[in-house]
């Protein structure tokens, strides 16, 4: 299936302290900003609850939240959920496993953004936040196009903390077996 996995995992407390930068070009913002108006304009979400799995300091939920969504998330490191929690937003410190669990549940959408590339078992992972979701709900995840970067020669993209390396078919069989 073209997936790529390696085989060691991050201790939990990897994450704790985790952060990556959060500043992006106007470009990136432009295209967040895109990708906020599509996602809430194609499956009609203004005033519909929507979940962010692993939201980082909260730029993308604070997106939809100005849009007139209802916004949830979780943010296992520290740093990034304060960042989120002083935008006033509701974020969680916990992993999405088995057991988690959210008193929000069922959304009308859930949205992972570049955070299954740093899950152990992506299909578990998959499982778990369709359990979050509402039978006729929606989905968005971005992963990184581990195709693109071979074929741009895109090493830089390559970082300890990703676990899984997704093609269109790897992540599509994924998709199909949760």
């Amino acid at each position: 299936c073209q997936h790529i996995q390696i085989s060691h995992d991050m201790p939990q407390s990897f994450y704790d302290d985790y952060i990556m930068t959060v500043s992006h070009s106007q470009k990136m913002n432009h295209f967040q900003n895109q990708q906020a108006d599509q996602f809430v304009e194609m499956f009609n979400l203004k005033g519909k609850t929507i979940f962010e799995a692993g939201c980082g300091d909260g730029n993308f939920m604070d997106l939809l939240k100005n849009k007139g969504c209802l916004v949830f998330g979780n943010e296992p490191s520290k740093s990034f959920r304060e960042l989120a929690i002083k935008k006033e937003l509701n974020v969680d410190p916990y992993f999405i496993n088995e057991a988690y669990i959210n008193i929000n549940a069922p959304f009308d959408a859930v949205i992972s953004r570049e955070v299954m590339e740093h899950v152990p078992e992506p299909v578990e992972f998959l499982f778990n936040l369709k359990k979050l979701l509402k039978q006729d709900g929606f989905i968005l995840i971005e992963v990184p196009n581990f195709e693109k970067s071979l074929k741009e020669q895109r090493f830089y993209d390559m970082f300890p903390d990703h676990l899984s390396y997704f093609t269109r078919e790897s992540l599509t069989v994924a998709m199909l077996i949760s």
